[in-house]
């Protein structure tokens, strides 16, 4: 992570909006949006209904192992405006973590 500032910057430079993968961590350090997970409850819970279903009976084959995550946003506001770029509203209500700090003065 500690990379991203220097890596970041010429991407907002150029006025280029960026996402990762990577979680909020990312957007902390400069990049305009990412995925945000809280924790891992729900991957947790999913994991140990599957071995259960297994203990319980059912074969393996059985099981569903499709896993569909409630995803969240994170967005970094002192980015979006670096790039000229201000989110609706409607992106705004649907963020998770909002960081407001400048790219590479993680705070």
């Amino acid at each position: 992570m500690h990379r991203i500032p220097d890596l970041i910057d010429p991407v907002i430079d150029a006025g280029l909006p960026s996402f990762s993968q990577a979680g909020p961590d990312s957007v902390e350090y400069g990049v305009l949006m990412s995925l945000a997970q809280a924790n891992f409850t729900d991957i947790g819970q999913f994991e140990a209904d599957s071995i259960a279903a297994v203990i319980n009976g059912k074969k393996p084959r059985e099981v569903s192992q499709i896993f569909e995550p409630e995803l969240g946003l994170a967005i970094n506001l002192q980015t979006a405006m670096s790039i000229g770029w201000n989110p609706p509203l409607e992106i705004l209500a649907a963020v998770d973590k909002i960081y407001h700090h400048a790219p590479g003065s993680k705070q």
